[in-house]
């Protein structure tokens, strides 16, 4: 949940040491509110969706890359898959 009330972060805001979907920042991704995500070095990304019992990691061993959005992509991916 959001622990650090109005101060601006992006879209989202900022929980325990994760990004967290708020209303705000709903239409970037298909993620929903309450999801909540954190990168890592080397362009590693892991998100949660807890409406959706669903863990999204994605590992990458990059330094530098022009292909920051495919994670994102891979995200899109993976909502795309899901049956109601």
């Amino acid at each position: 949940m959001n622990q650090i009330g109005d101060v601006p972060y992006g879209n989202d805001k900022f929980g325990l040491g994760f990004s967290v979907v708020t209303e705000r920042g709903i239409g970037g991704m298909p993620s929903q509110v309450g999801a909540y995500s954190w990168g890592g070095a080397f362009k590693t990304s892991c998100q949660v969706d807890p409406k959706e019992k669903m863990v999204i990691v994605f590992y990458r061993q990059l330094y530098s890359s022009t292909h920051y959005h495919l994670a994102d992509k891979f995200w899109v991916m993976a909502y795309a898959a899901l049956n109601d």
